[in-house]
């Protein structure tokens, strides 16, 4: 009946510490905001969030016959030292030593037990208790009512393995054990807590050596202590959202060697055109036949290529124009009629007449170079036959 009490008792203190420490919003007056945090968390180093913690209680052992004896002298002293890590602000991890000394009573003589019985028959026994477990904690306050760095009472149910040691006078027994507990966490100062436990134990029957009881033996814990924070203690950071990067003088930059680019391949192409244009050879005049303004004729007799002294005075005349023309060449053609003398004798005939003309002109001081002379023969372009003894200059 004490044992129920005391473990309701415990459980009682548990939920009100865990209803006083979900405090999701600032009552500050005037205020009513959210100061909670809920994850993600940034993962934290090593030694971040570890701490230390030593406390101190009571024992009760729980073994075959105990429960028959006072129940006062049963309780043992307890001392817990605990090294810890909180991975997140839900999860931790921790190994403890917890023991000291385990009290009770047995109907039988055991290696841990007094040689003398007491007024009902049991003898009282006494021995040396060590227990070392690692434990997997659940921070329920936080996974519940959010991370707050800042929480006064944190209610932290935990499950544990680990070895278990029992020893008198030389005689020790070591079993596995398993651990289930509960913590309230009150929350003193940024580095020291104030840690409420209570540990139920299970092992093997006959730790205490008494042989032929129970089919388990187990150990009932109540300590207080007191934690203390070691290394970094910034608590536990959501990761902060990531300030976008302005790309803007970039992306201006770029835009302007892009334009420079296409700037210079616009140059470019326009080199090569030059060079292009300049690769190509230079095109060559073509020689310019420039006429007077009317077609000088000089006229010869039938059958003569002699030219007569009127027309000696429009040679003058044609060579005064030809020395201050800048074309390049002039033409001289001579004809001959084709109703007297024979084709060849035509033919000679007109080329005859022309070179005199070509003759009188170069001695009038024209460059013979600039001449072209030429007979085309008889003709009967000009009807009449007197009209046909010519030479044509233009």
């Amino acid at each position: 009946m004490k044992k129920l009490f005391l473990t309701g008792a415990m459980a009682l203190v548990t939920v009100s510490a865990f209803s006083q420490g979900i405090e999701p919003y600032d009552h500050t007056p005037g205020t009513y905001q959210r100061t909670t945090q809920r994850g993600p968390y940034l993962t934290n180093r090593f030694f971040d969030n570890m701490y230390i913690s030593i406390g101190g209680g009571t024992n009760l052992y729980l073994g075959s016959g105990d429960n028959r004896g006072d129940f006062g002298k049963r309780l043992a002293p307890a001392l817990d030292i605990s090294l810890g890590k909180w991975v997140t602000p839900s999860v931790g991890l921790r190994l403890q030593y917890a023991g000291l000394q385990g009290r009770g009573f047995s109907s039988a003589i055991t290696p841990y037990t007094n040689a003398t019985p007491d007024e009902l028959g049991l003898y009282a026994k006494k021995f040396n208790l060590m227990h070392f477990h690692g434990d997997v904690m659940w921070n329920l306050s936080n996974a519940i009512g959010g991370y707050k760095a800042s929480r006064k009472l944190e209610f932290i149910p935990y499950l544990g393995a680990g070895v278990i040691r029992t020893g008198k006078n030389g005689n020790r027994n070591v079993q596995l054990a398993a651990t289930v507990g509960m913590i309230d966490k009150i929350r003193l100062s940024e580095v020291v807590d104030l840690m409420l436990e209570a540990r139920y134990t299970i092992a093997k029957p006959e730790l205490d050596q008494f042989v032929g009881g129970k089919k388990i033996d187990g150990v009932l814990a109540l300590t207080a202590g007191v934690s203390f924070k070691l290394g970094p203690r910034g608590g536990f950071k959501r990761p902060e959202a990531p300030i976008p990067a302005d790309y803007t003088p970039y992306e201006r930059q770029i835009s302007e060697l892009k334009q420079q680019a296409a700037d210079q391949a616009r140059i470019d192409q326009m080199k090569r055109e030059l060079e292009t244009v300049q690769q190509r050879p230079t095109p060559q005049p073509q020689p310019v036949v420039e006429s007077v303004p009317v077609t000088m004729t000089i006229f010869f007799p039938i059958g003569s290529a002699v030219i007569s002294p009127e027309d000696e005075v429009n040679l003058q005349n044609i060579a005064a124009y030809i020395r201050q023309s800048t074309a390049r060449s002039f033409s001289v053609t001579g004809y001959a009629d084709n109703s007297t003398g024979s084709a060849p004798r035509n033919l000679q005939l007109s080329r005859e007449r022309a070179d005199a003309v070509a003759d009188a002109l170069v001695k009038l001081g024209v460059d013979r170079n600039r001449l072209t002379v030429e007979g085309k023969g008889g003709t009967n372009t000009f009807g009449n036959p007197s009209l046909c003894r010519i030479v044509e200059v233009q």
